[in-house]
């Protein structure tokens, strides 16, 4: 397979990989030339409710940067340090309206809209574009 002449070279040293399945496919450029290139992994549709009671769907964050974690809000371990990473990196791209953090509770059953409030309030350190 030949990547594009454009296509951007990257500082493999400082990139996450990229997991999950990928397609190679032929594209074409504007002016008509072919090209072998990449379509990855889709996010599916979804549907959950926030620590406000808000519905969030795919497409209220459809074209965003999503930056998402897994927790639940009595974990004592891993969720913890993810939350403080979390919080990092709010902070740093909390003033970016293309930049969207989701943290998706494993354990919805007890994880009430109250419960995700609270936790919320513990643990975030702004609620500008959580959820």
């Amino acid at each position: 397979m030949k990547l594009h002449k454009d296509a951007p070279k990257l500082d493999t040293k400082n990139v996450l990989p990229i997991y999950g399945p990928k397609n190679a496919f032929e594209n074409e450029n504007a002016k008509g030339k072919k090209f072998i290139d990449t379509a990855y992994f889709q996010i599916p549709d979804f549907s959950f409710v926030n620590q406000l009671g808000d519905t969030i769907t795919k497409d209220k964050v459809r074209g965003r940067i999503l930056i998402v974690d897994f927790f639940f809000t009595t974990c004592q371990s891993i969720c913890l340090d993810m939350h403080r990473n979390m919080k990092l990196l709010q902070d740093e791209f909390n003033d970016e309206p293309d930049v969207q953090l989701l943290s998706h509770t494993v354990d919805p059953e007890n994880d009430s809209v109250k419960q995700l409030f609270q936790y919320a309030n513990n643990n975030v350190s702004s609620k500008t574009g959580f959820y």
